[in-house]
């Protein structure tokens, strides 16, 4: 239990904090979702986790500039001791969603597919499954307005 613990608070600690400086802000932070016994989900912050619990990551950008933003590109990682669960990336502008599977290097839609050889000698088309997903993206088909924000929300859930 100790070790999710540390490792939470110190994703919440650097996730909630702005990362640019400049017309973008941003910051990311987590919370831990529950279903309570009549099914409806509790989404509260935390500072300890344990496998199994699912983890909702929020990532807010606003424009504090006075142009448009265009051609942002929102990245999100998925932590070595969880997996993404397929679905649930939300946002509420129009944006392509992409993942990786390879530490953030390339990026592509779901489902993510390989072709294989198999036992049999013949070529045969695999899907890759959510839990070998290294990161989420979003390209935003819109510009960030001055004083806008975006909110890009995605979930996993602890090994």
């Amino acid at each position: 239990m100790q070790k999710w613990s540390v490792w939470l608070v110190c994703c919440v600690f650097f996730l909630s904090t702005n990362v640019f400086a400049g017309p973008l802000t941003s910051a990311m932070e987590a919370y831990r979702v529950q279903v309570d016994k009549d099914g409806k989900e509790i989404i509260a912050r935390t500072d300890s986790v344990k496998p199994g619990d699912v983890i909702e990551y929020r990532m807010f950008y606003t424009n504090e500039g006075e142009k448009r933003l265009k051609g942002l590109v929102i990245s999100g990682p998925i932590p070595n001791s969880t997996f993404f669960i397929s679905g649930s990336n939300q946002t509420e502008i129009t944006a392509n969603f992409l993942v990786s599977i390879d530490g953030g290097e390339t990026y592509e839609s779901e489902p993510v597919t390989r072709t294989k050889v198999n036992l049999k000698g013949e070529k045969v088309k695999v899907v890759i499954p959510p839990s070998k997903y290294t990161h989420v993206r979003w390209i935003p088909k819109q510009a960030l307005d001055p004083a806008q924000s975006q909110l890009y929300t995605y979930r996993v859930k602890v090994k």
